[in-house]
C-alpha cells in the first residue's frame, strides 16, 4: 500500500523483496508520484522501538543456516 512520508515522498513499505512490487527492494521504497496524487500517510515513532531488543542475523550466501 502506497503512502506519503513527511518529506512529500511517495513510498511503498516492503519487508520482503518482491520483483513485482517495489522492484525487489526492501524498506520504504520510493515511488514517482505527483504531489496531487492521494495516498495514505505513514506514521512512525522510532522511540517506540527503543525498548525492544534487536537481533540481527547474517547468513553467508550459499551456506545452509543452522537453527
Amino acid at each position: 500500500r502506497f503512502g506519503w512520508l513527511a518529506e512529500q515522498i511517495a513510498v511503498i513499505p516492503r519487508v520482503k523483496p518482491e520483483k513485482n512490487c517495489g522492484s525487489g527492494k526492501t524498506g520504504a521504497v520510493t515511488w514517482s508520484a505527483s504531489p496531487e496524487k492521494q495516498f495514505g500517510v505513514f506514521c512512525f515513532n522510532d522511540s517506540a522501538l527503543s525498548d525492544q531488543d534487536e537481533t540481527v542475523t547474517t547468513l553467508a550466501a550459499g551456506l545452509p543456516s543452522s537453527p
